[in-house]
This record gives structure tokens, C-alpha cells and sequence, in this order.
């Protein structure tokens, strides 16, 4: 019998079993949840619930299921974000990122939250977040 997994679920599904082949390890999957003994755990909304469970190598699969290469300017929002999160408890709304980062975002023409969304696909400033380990966002529809 064929095990259905809710649609919510495929994504992380899929970056469990990307994860599992890069670094060699068995994950296992229940439900929304990767198995306990790996750190990584998603809520409902398909955010890592650790924090502290991020990685880079995380991050490079999470942005290529999503069909974003990350560059340089990526990583430089994705430090950000962290940082922040670190140091406030919770992840800057856009306009926060735009007005710290615009100048090394785009350094030729005004940042605005479109360049922002650009940069991560279809999955803009919520992208963000989930690819730097943020277990929740502030991004209110454009």
C-alpha cells in the first residue's frame, strides 16, 4: 500500500531525501516531521523549527529545489536574516532588509521589495526565510 504524503509535506519530503543523499545519512520521514535524531523538523508552514539545525548545505539544497542558485547577494541577506533573527528574536519585515542591504543588493539602481522577491523566485521574501533557517517570517503581500 502506497503511503500518501500531504501536498504541505512534498517540499520537505524532497529536501530530506536531497539532504540525506548529499551528506550520506538516513532521515526517515513522518508526516511533516524529519526524524529527531537529525535536528530537522518543519512546521505546518514548511519552516525548520531549529534554529540552530541550519546549515549552508541546508541552505544550497533548499534554494535549488526552489530553482534559485544562490550568489553572493543571496548570501548576503541570508547572513542578514540570520543575524537579525539572532539578535531580535524574530525576522525582519522587508522594508528592514531593503533599507539595511539596498545598497549591496543592487548597487546600480534603487532595491525595492520587487528586487527582493525576484532574487528568490516565486517564493520572494517567505523563500528567504525558510533557506536561511528562519522558523517563521513578516512578509505581508506585495
Amino acid at each position: 500500500m502506497e503511503r500518501v504524503v500531504p501536498a504541505e509535506s512534498r517540499s520537505c519530503q524532497s529536501i530530506a531525501n536531497a539532504f540525506s543523499r548529499l551528506h550520506g545519512i538516513s532521515l526517515g520521514w513522518e508526516g511533516n516531521m524529519l526524524h529527531q535524531s537529525t535536528g530537522l523538523e518543519f512546521n505546518s508552514k514548511g519552516y525548520l523549527v531549529n534554529f540552530d539545525a541550519w546549515s549552508r548545505d541546508f541552505a544550497e539544497i533548499l534554494a535549488r529545489e526552489n530553482g534559485v542558485e544562490l550568489t553572493d547577494c543571496h548570501w548576503r541577506i541570508i547572513d542578514f536574516l540570520r543575524d537579525y533573527y539572532t539578535e531580535y528574536g524574530i525576522a525582519p519585515e522587508p522594508r528592514i532588509i531593503i533599507k539595511s542591504l539596498s545598497k549591496e543588493i543592487s548597487p546600480n539602481t534603487t532595491c525595492t521589495r520587487r528586487n527582493l522577491e525576484g532574487m528568490f523566485a516565486g517564493g520572494g521574501c517567505k523563500l528567504a526565510c525558510k533557506i536561511a533557517g528562519l522558523p517563521d517570517c513578516h512578509c505581508p503581500p506585495i
